[in-house]
């Protein structure tokens, strides 16, 4: 379904971007290489967090700690990553 979607936006859509009738033009390498930080971090930004959660969601001792512990590795993940 998701490929079918895909598909069938790119065709519809007449104009770059998004287009597969009209491509935008890609780089093998950043034009701005003073940007290419920034999109690493955003790149692995989402990622990061992946390795907390499971750990914290098991030292829950019952199910009414799980909001709690939640809350704490989402800002835990967010202080990480935000600076």
């Amino acid at each position: 379904m998701v490929v079918f979607i895909t598909l069938s936006d790119g065709f519809i859509k007449a104009q770059a971007p998004g287009s597969l009738r009209q491509p935008m033009q890609t780089f093998l390498f950043p034009q701005h290489w003073g940007s290419f930080p920034l999109s690493i971090g955003l790149f692995m930004a989402p990622w990061g967090g992946h390795s907390i959660y499971p750990q914290g969601t098991t030292s829950c001792f019952t199910s009414l700690h799980f909001k709690s512990i939640g809350t704490c590795v989402i800002r835990i993940n967010f202080q990480e990553h935000s600076g």
